[in-house]
């Protein structure tokens, strides 16, 4: 696919939790992009925040103003019905019942941080696409608060997953990128429906749905991404619980599908990416050895090198697949009981 402009449409859910401040800082760094599409002509951004929050809401009041500033559109839903899920459909089904349906819809979250070519960087791939099955594209996530103790060891987990991303770049392989945070085409909504807000991780079942059609999701590392790791052990435990639910809802939805697809390899990735998690403190000895890959990215001039980030990280090795299996227990214990919980996580303002 190719076209001289491209009509993309930006929606950005806004948990009712989330402080003004938050939001604001978002408003000015999705601005850059408008800005960098500007002097190039090329795609047309219109962005739109969806809140949970009701119009009255004096805690989200000075918003208004700034965001016309911004140039954003704001949308009180009003509600917080099937959470994030919940408020991306509304914005899509807005969108479709109301005005004419752009070439793409990115989606980021009010912590993302995009490179300013983000969007530029996943349209060029699409335009590549000569087979024309791609439907969603993201990039490589980083962590924009690595200042504090957990962040830091949360950004190991980063590191391994973009280093995952580029092993199995290849076309079929199941790939799953969090919080669908990314560009994807109209046909994704038009042709596979909207998300599934009974789902606790929507992205998840949505990227399950994409394969299942026939369809794939690309990479590139010609860009990046940045998010708020939490920043409480509280909130990291909450998250990935949450996180840990969703591969036992794939495959309780999914597996007879996925077990009668004729992709082999998508097939194998997929199982292997949703068992992996609850059998993850066998790989303890290949985390060990993944250190070498975390020195290495310290290369460069020793003493400009900061030794306790490098100690804390390579501590994060050791931390994380022992974290992942408590948490994958837990949410074992969770999802047979059937108490699926999202929780609010606190964020900083940057």
């Amino acid at each position: 696919m190719k076209k001289n402009a491209y009509d993309i449409n930006v929606i950005v859910p806004v948990s009712i939790f989330e402080p003004a401040g938050v939001i604001k800082r978002s408003m000015e760094s999705l601005a850059n992009l408008k800005e960098y599409e500007r002097k190039r002509d090329k795609l047309n951004l219109k962005i739109r925040y969806i809140l949970d929050a009701d119009a009255k809401n004096a805690k989200f009041s000075s918003l208004k103003e700034f965001a016309e500033e911004k140039g954003v559109i704001l949308i009180f839903r009003g509600d917080t019905r099937g959470r994030k899920a919940g408020a991306m459909n509304d914005a899509l089904s807005k969108i479709f019942r109301e005005e004419e349906i752009p070439d793409f819809f990115a989606f980021f979250d009010v912590d993302s941080r995009p490179g300013e070519n983000f969007i530029h960087e996943c349209v060029d791939v699409f335009e590549r696409d000569i087979k024309g099955d791609i439907t969603f594209v993201s990039a490589p996530r980083y962590v924009t608060n690595e200042g504090k103790f957990i962040p830091r060891l949360v950004s190991v987990e980063y590191l391994l997953l973009n280093d995952i991303y580029k092993v199995f770049s290849e076309r079929t392989s199941f790939k799953h990128f969090n919080g669908l945070i990314g560009l994807a085409k109209k046909d994704l909504f038009l042709e596979d429906g909207l998300f599934d807000e009974s789902k606790i991780c929507e992205d998840t079942d949505i990227s399950e749905r994409i394969y299942l059609s026939g369809k794939r999701e690309a990479f590139t590392d010609k860009t990046e991404v940045g998010e708020q790791a939490p920043i409480t052990m509280r909130d990291l435990y909450g998250q990935r619980v949450r996180w840990m639910i969703a591969p036992l809802e794939g495959m309780s939805s999914y597996l007879y599908d996925f077990f009668h697809m004729k992709d082999r390899k998508v097939k194998m990735t997929w199982f292997f990416a949703m068992i992996i998690p609850f059998f993850i403190i066998l790989f303890l000895p290949l985390f060990l050895l993944y250190a070498i890959r975390i020195i290495y990215s310290y290369r460069g001039d020793k003493e400009k090198i900061n030794w306790r980030d490098l100690f804390i990280k390579l501590a994060g090795l050791l931390f994380y697949p022992i974290f992942i299996e408590i948490c994958s227990i837990v949410a074992i214990f969770k999802f047979v009981m059937g108490k699926k919980e999202w929780k609010h996580i606190e964020r900083e303002e940057i």
